[in-house]
């Protein structure tokens, strides 16, 4: 053989089979690589859908929670035999029930009787009764305690549901119980049907061991208008079921599919994800096709030319090696001379075109590190990484400020455990991450370098050893302790615009209380036929009181003398009637009755002074009422001979539950810390004595947001 042939042949032969063993090598890796990615993403995608699954069910039972806390549901529960209750209920929650994916919500009493209910075919069903109040989520609820159920087959629907029970409270004991049969496949779809995996992946949730069976006989009284429900046919095998996650293969008439399931304890629900291998490997075979062209190509080009040329090939080869060597050495500023158009001069051209495309990628990788060093240095938000054991290996200036430090060079190298402000915040975040891999909007108290505190939220994700261990976190902090402050301040708000409305509302249930006019009446019929001439005088007094009582009033402030002459006149009314056995004492200081004092304030106190004093006090009773400027502050005392009809420091509420703890409230959300509040119980008498800051402004102090 001649040496032409021997050069020719021998560098075809070896570069072929080089070739060959290196792109099978790279196909095997490669399809390991797209396998294992594949599994993982199907696995992070899997526990994704259980994470917002579980938080919906306790979004569900938070939100059950709160329509069992509705006036209109403690109401019905209260009077469950009002019919106007019964279907303002109805009318509620039926459009509730279809817009929020319920088949059913209803009311049951302590009996077990449904009696209000989303669907009136379900009053008083014979079912809720015998089955559904026996249930141990509906003693639970009864005893005080909500649940969530497991995933049953509906009677009433004959789909899965999964019943949502809390108790409805009214006066610190249980009336009633709210259950709400929320529909798990429905929002199983609403979440899978986000979920994009590749063009053909798909998801499906299902209750496993779900009981299927209706009892033989049984009639549906309340189907959907869904088709019939189906368990998805999955080709799972047992073991995996049996864990609450695993990765399995199985093959169909599609072919073979990578598959993922994973499962939540309570209620009982799986997710499954699957995904077609040939997608899963469609780049590999990509990667196969074209190493195999290239093969065949470069096989072809390279023996021609080793026979046309072998000595300028030779020659062009060892030009082209060199330049791969400075290539490889990170010199790309030499070129080739192109002498010829041949496939070597071809290959001297494509490692100039190498050379100045790395040289670009370089200018641009360059130019993306500096803007993205840019972004980091810039960033509002914190941004770290840190290993094991706390120590701060990279972070941002906005870290820096968050935590106290001039810039995030500070921080380097140093430990931030000593930040938190509870150390076992840091091990529940550790264990968080060693569960599952990141945690998000997690909240946490830290103190500032100066020793001021802060509230951050942070965004972390765990960087995992091959065996598991977390070898570095990486994540995102916020500082939120502004934003925490002012929705606090909305809360306080809102609370205090609520006190308001109910002490307004008592206090007109009070002023238009018909036991009150009743009274009245009964009195003027009395006098009429024994008095006479006092019956003017008693008119003008009710309609002087009536006229402050009916008169709209915004705000949430009043002046004293205003609400005095209110007060004078249903005393003078109260003496009228009782006679001798009331006594009367009124000392009010001038200089304070242009005070300004929350509306209303005095007139529940006095109204409780003669209504629980009269059934406590040995005749004649008598109410001292005595206001007075002391200094900087306005002191109102009421007493009245008698006791307490519950035990000291509790005010007897009146009629709507305006008594001390709603006053207190809203002198707490009014004049934090500079009010004062006592009363007593001594010698017969009993004794309220209130401490406010004496102001003659109107819009002092008593505006929401000056408070908040």
């Amino acid at each position: 053989m001649r040496l032409r042939t021997k050069l020719t042949l021998l560098p075809a032969m070896l570069v072929t089979g080089g070739f060959v063993l290196l792109s099978g090598t790279v196909y095997v890796n490669a399809r390991r690589s797209l396998e294992k990615s594949a599994e993982r993403l199907l696995h992070q995608q899997a526990e994704h859908l259980i994470s917002e699954t579980e938080q919906r069910y306790q979004d569900e039972l938070r939100k059950m929670t709160n329509w069992s806390a509705m006036p209109l549901v403690v109401a019905t529960a209260l009077d469950d035999r009002n019919e106007a209750l019964v279907n303002a209920f109805e009318a509620y929650f039926d459009p509730v029930r279809k817009r929020e994916d319920y088949s059913a919500i209803f009311l049951m009493n302590l009996e077990g009787d449904c009696v209000a209910c989303s669907n009136r075919i379900r009053l008083r069903h014979s079912y809720c009764r015998e089955v559904v109040s026996k249930t141990s989520t509906a003693r639970a609820a009864m005893r005080g305690e909500s649940s969530i159920s497991e995933i049953v087959l509906s009677m009433a629907s004959g789909r899965p549901t999964c019943p949502i029970t809390v108790p409805v409270w009214h006066e610190n004991r249980v009336v009633g119980v709210l259950r709400g049969t929320f529909s798990p496949e429905l929002l199983s779809d609403a979440i899978t049907n986000q979920m994009r995996i590749g063009h053909k992946g798909r998801a499906w949730g299902f209750c496993p061991g779900l009981d299927m069976k209706l009892p033989e006989g049984h009639v549906l009284h309340d189907p959907l208008s869904q088709a019939a429900y189906i368990p998805p046919e999955l080709p799972i095998p047992a073991v995996p079921l049996a864990t609450r996650h695993a990765i399995f293969r199985y093959v169909d008439d599609n072919g073979a599919h990578l598959a993922a399931v994973h499962q939540m304890e309570h209620p009982k629900w799986a997710f499954v994800m699957t995904q077609p291998m040939e997608e899963v490997l469609a780049p590999v075979r990509a990667i196969r096709h074209a190493t195999l062209t290239v093969t065949v190509v470069f096989l072809a080009l390279f023996l021609i030319g080793m026979w046309a040329l072998i000595k300028p090939t030779l020659r062009y080869i060892e030009s082209c090696q060199r330049l791969a060597m400075d290539i490889q050495g990170g010199n790309l500023a030499i070129r080739l001379s192109v002498e010829s158009e041949d496939e070597i001069g071809q290959l001297a051209r494509s490692l100039n075109n190498m050379a100045d495309q790395l040289l670009e990628n370089r200018q641009e990788l360059q130019a993306a590190e500096q803007k993205y060093r840019t972004i980091f240095e810039n960033a509002v938000v914190g941004i770290f990484r840190v290993d094991m054991n706390g120590v701060v290996l990279a972070a941002n200036d906005a870290l820096a400020r968050i935590l106290g430090l001039q810039s995030s060079e500070e921080m380097i190298g140093q430990k931030v455990p000593q930040s938190y402000v509870d150390k076992e915040q840091r091990r529940f975040l550790y264990t968080a991450l060693m569960s599952h891999g990141e945690v998000t909007a997690w909240e946490f108290d830290v103190a500032r370098m100066d020793g001021t505190p802060a509230l951050i939220q942070i965004h972390a994700r765990a960087e995992k050893t091959p065996e598991g261990d977390i070898a570095a976190i990486q994540g995102v902090v916020e500082d939120i302790t502004e934003q925490r402050k002012a929705e606090q301040a909305i809360s306080r708000a809102k609370e205090m615009e609520q006190l308001l409305t109910e002490a307004r509302l008592t206090a007109l249930h009070h002023q238009m209380n018909p036991h009150f006019l009743f009274n009245v009446l009964n009195v003027i019929d009395v006098l009429a036929r024994t008095a006479p001439e006092r019956i003017p005088y008693l008119i003008q007094e009710l309609a002087r009181y009536l006229r402050y009582a009916l008169i709209p009033r915004d705000g949430t402030a009043t002046f004293l003398h205003q609400e005095l002459e209110a007060i004078q006149s249903y005393l003078a009314i109260e003496k009228i009637r009782f006679e001798d056995n009331l006594l009367l004492e009124m000392d009010v200081e001038p200089s304070a009755e242009q005070a300004v004092i929350p509306d209303p304030l005095l007139q529940p106190l006095v109204e409780n002074a003669i209504r629980h004093g009269m059934k406590t006090s040995d005749m004649p009773l008598r109410v001292c009422v005595r206001i007075a400027k002391k200094g900087d502050d306005l002191c109102i005392e009421i007493r009245n001979t008698g006791k307490w009809l519950v035990p000291t420091g509790k005010m007897p509420n009146t009629t709507g539950g305006v008594g001390l703890e709603n006053l207190l409230r809203r002198l707490d959300l009014l004049f934090p810390k500079r009010h004062q509040v006592k009363t007593s119980e001594q010698d017969g008498w009993v004794t309220v004595r209130i401490l406010l800051p004496f102001t003659e402004k109107i819009d002092s102090g008593f505006k929401w947001e000056t408070n908040t």
